[in-house]
């Protein structure tokens, strides 16, 4: 609705793969979305998968599993969005 939504980084210290952190943050801004969650929560998990991801050599080892995301969500105090 034209209203201007932002989510605080995430310290991630040193960074060992970047690769995909952008594909990934969109897709955890779209995984919020399906589940309902509202703009500010979409843009708060995605920015929370892509700073996660960083951390692991994605281009080898894949990506940070839901489960991972989802409790690091939780220490963070994001709301966890509804299954679909």
């Amino acid at each position: 609705d034209g209203e201007r939504v932002t989510a605080p980084g995430i310290a991630v210290g040193e960074a060992v793969d970047t690769t995909g952190a952008g594909d990934l943050l969109v897709s955890a801004y779209i995984w919020a979305e399906l589940r309902g969650a509202t703009p500010e929560e979409r843009l708060r998990w995605a920015v929370l998968y892509s700073a996660l991801s960083v951390k692991t050599p994605t281009a080898v080892g894949g990506a940070v599993t839901e489960e991972r995301l989802l409790d690091e969500g939780e220490r963070l105090g994001l709301s966890l969005p509804a299954a679909i």
